[in-house]
């Protein structure tokens, strides 16, 4: 079904602030599971403001450190030693450490992996990631309690046989992909959290093709009391990455992010400086993906993904991707500080990452995403930060990485989110800008016209 027509003039303003803070998460309500939390009785303060559950670990809690924010476990140390705490970093499996640069190789010599073991130094937990999602959610959903009793219904049997052979992106028709989706399926029947989250995702396909609103609604209803649910199940099971669990885990994870993701491209479509303000969040978020990727890439390159992570390593490690460098010559040329710079450094190698990724897919599918999907995962929080000061450098990278979402436009999930990204960059920056934009302008050109001929 074709996307429905949106608005898409963007607001003119723009935020030049040093830094854009994430508005805090409000309190947890009566019984909205979506809002709920398990209280930490000697928990930091800042998790008790935050309303996460705080692991109480000394001299700072991992919320805390993820989020490079001040833990009140701290104060409590004489100053001397303060200044000696280390920075927690994720534990990277092969012996990678953030210093090295993306695409270098560890100590044991072997290739870091294309699609997600790439962790810099405050790659978030899957928990502190899933707590800011409840936290930040707008909307409250009562869990699903069935007056049977049973846990699944015939409902979520529908929306099971929908996501094997039902969703038209359905990786299940291509036997080069089939063994992903077989490996999906064999871990959500063995955690109810991951069950769950996909479940939702199929109502939220189902939502997005309905016709008739009445039906769609329904679906709407069925996506969001499942992700309820799923992630009240997950913050439950207070998972550890583990041999076990890291596979259930790194698609749960992925799921939500792609989930979050959906709900970004298409909301504020009206105010711009609003939609990158949601779209910085997404990226924080979904950046959470590495901190199972970074501990268990070991385990899950020869899960059902082998393949696929194979076909890919062996292509594009050190790809050319010729449309990158006019983003290398804006850099050049940059007024930018160290840190931002490097920043953007770093987000443009990750997105030739991106492109490269994008480009070996298609050699053997039509499913292309893991390469736009691959850009939120390995982003930092560096340039995270540079895009909340709406630096123009970090928008034009911004709208190199909507040239994959516009290329991808048959994904239900993407629509025509890469064409109005596109034109709101272009709009907010100006002409100043326009010769790092042609590109990106180019290729909406070029589809405008293949539309007319």
């Amino acid at each position: 079904m074709a996307p429905q027509t949106r608005n898409q003039s963007p607001a003119m303003g723009s935020t030049n602030g040093d830094e854009a803070t994430t508005p805090a998460a409000t309190a947890a309500g009566d019984v909205k599971l979506r809002r709920a939390h398990r209280k930490s009785r000697n928990g930091c303060k800042e998790c008790k403001r935050r309303h996460v559950k705080c692991d109480e670990t000394r001299p700072t809690c991992v919320n805390c450190a993820t989020a490079e924010r001040h833990c009140s476990y701290l104060d409590s140390l004489p100053a001397s030693a303060r200044s000696a705490v280390p920075a927690k970093r994720v534990l990277v499996a092969g012996g990678y450490s953030p210093a090295q640069s993306p695409g270098s190789t560890s100590a044991g010599g072997s290739q870091l992996p294309m699609l997600g073991n790439y962790s810099s130094a405050s790659s978030p937990s899957i928990t502190a990631v899933v707590n800011d999602f409840v936290t930040r959610s707008g909307e409250s959903n009562e869990v699903l309690r069935p007056a049977n009793g049973q846990f699944f219904t015939l409902d979520h049997l529908r929306l099971f046989r929908h996501l094997q052979i039902g969703m038209p992106t359905s990786i299940g028709e291509e036997k080069f992909l089939r063994p992903m989706l077989d490996m999906s399926m064999e871990a959500a029947l063995g955690a109810p959290y991951l069950m769950d989250i996909m479940l939702s995702h199929a109502a939220m396909h189902l939502a997005d093709t309905e016709t008739d609103p009445a039906r769609a609604e329904v679906y709407h209803q069925h996506a969001a009391q499942l992700q309820t649910r799923g992630l009240m199940l997950f913050n439950e099971a207070k998972e550890e990455v583990s041999e076990d669990t890291c596979i259930p885990m790194f698609l749960f994870s992925s799921t939500v992010g792609t989930q979050v993701l959906c709900e970004t491209l298409r909301t504020n479509r009206d105010d711009f400086n609003a939609f990158l303000d949601q779209f910085a969040w997404y990226l924080s978020l979904h950046r959470g993906v590495s901190a199972v990727t970074g501990r268990s890439w070991h385990i899950i390159r020869q899960s059902g993904a082998k393949e696929f992570i194979d076909f890919l390593e062996a292509r594009q490690p050190h790809a050319q991707v010729p449309e990158m460098d006019a983003v290398h010559r804006m850099l050049d040329q940059a007024d930018l500080g160290p840190a931002s710079l490097e920043a953007c450094r770093a987000a443009a190698e990750v997105l030739r990452h991106a492109y490269a990724i994008y480009r070996s897919i298609s050699e053997r599918s039509s499913h292309q995403s893991s390469g736009v999907m691959a850009f939120g995962v390995r982003i930092t929080t560096g340039f995270i930060d540079v895009l909340k000061q709406r630096r123009p450098e970090a928008l034009v990278i911004l709208a190199y990485y909507a040239v994959l979402l516009h290329w991808c436009r048959g994904y239900w999930v993407f629509c025509d989110a890469g064409q109005f990204m596109i034109r709101s960059i272009s709009a907010h920056l100006g002409d100043y800008w326009s010769e790092w934009l042609a590109f990106p302008n180019s290729v909406l050109e070029d589809c405008q016209q293949q539309h007319a001929g």
